[in-house]
C-alpha cells in the first residue's frame, strides 16, 4: 500500500484540527474564570456541525459531554508550550481556511462575558501568531467581536495587539495606521461605530504618549 492510500483524507483532516481546537477553546475561556455553560454549549455545537445532538443515543451524548466537561477542567492547567504545539500540529493538517473559524470560536466564547481582561487579549493574539494567521484580519476580528468597551481598561498594548519585542518605529508606524482608521469612523453613520472609533482613537492617544513626548 503506497503512502497516498494512508494518508487521512480531508473530511478527517477536518475533524482531527476541530478536536484540537477545543483545548484551545477552553483555554482562552478559563483564563480568568471557569467556562460557563454557555461556553460549554457555544463548544460542543461547534464541534459537531454536522451531527444531530438530539439523534445520538442517551449514552453518546452523556460520554461525549463527559469528555467535553474533564476538557474544559483541565484546560486552565495547559501550559503555553503545549499550547504551540497544539498549533503547530493544527498548522499541518488544516489549511488557513480552517484557522480563522478556530479564531471565531475562541472569541465566540470571549463575547458571552460582560467584560474581558488583558490575559484574554493576551491569549487571543498568541492563537493567532501559533496558528500563523494574518494580524491585521486577527485584528479585524477582535474588534468587530469584541468591542474596545468590553474590555478592562488599561491594556491598550493588548488590545492593539502591538508587540512586546517590536521596535518604537514599528509601534509608531502601526499607531499610525490604527489613527487614520479610526479616524475616518468618527463621522460614521451608525452612532454605534462613532462611539468605539472615539473610544479606538483615545486608546490609541494613550498608547502614542509613551512614545511621543
Amino acid at each position: 500500500m503506497s503512502d497516498a492510500a494512508i494518508q487521512p483524507g480531508a473530511q478527517e483532516k477536518a475533524a482531527q484540527a476541530r478536536l484540537w481546537a477545543m483545548p484551545l477553546a477552553f483555554a482562552i475561556a478559563s483564563v480568568c474564570r471557569r467556562p460557563s455553560r454557555t461556553q460549554f454549549r457555544l463548544a460542543r455545537e461547534w464541534i459537531l456541525p454536522a451531527v444531530r445532538w438530539q439523534a445520538l443515543s442517551w449514552r453518546t451524548r452523556y460520554r461525549f459531554h463527559r469528555a467535553l466537561r474533564s476538557l474544559s477542567r483541565t484546560a486552565k492547567q495547559v501550559p503555553h508550550r503545549q499550547l504551540r504545539r497544539l498549533c503547530a500540529s493544527i498548522n499541518r493538517i488544516a489549511p488557513m481556511a480552517q484557522r480563522y473559524p478556530i479564531m471565531a470560536l475562541c472569541l465566540a466564547l470571549c463575547r458571552t462575558n460582560k467584560r474581558l481582561f488583558r490575559e484574554e487579549t493576551d491569549q487571543l493574539w498568541r492563537f493567532g501568531e501559533w496558528l500563523e494567521m494574518d494580524p491585521q484580519r486577527v485584528r479585524a476580528m477582535i474588534e468587530k467581536a469584541l468591542p474596545i468597551h468590553r474590555h478592562d481598561v488599561g491594556h491598550a498594548r493588548s488590545y492593539l495587539g502591538l508587540s512586546s519585542t517590536g521596535s518604537e518605529e514599528d509601534a509608531l508606524r502601526e499607531l499610525n495606521r490604527e489613527y487614520a482608521k479610526w479616524n475616518a469612523r468618527v463621522t460614521h453613520t451608525d452612532r454605534s461605530v462613532q462611539r468605539q472609533a472615539a473610544q479606538m482613537l483615545d486608546l490609541i492617544a494613550q498608547e502614542r504618549g509613551r512614545y511621543v513626548s
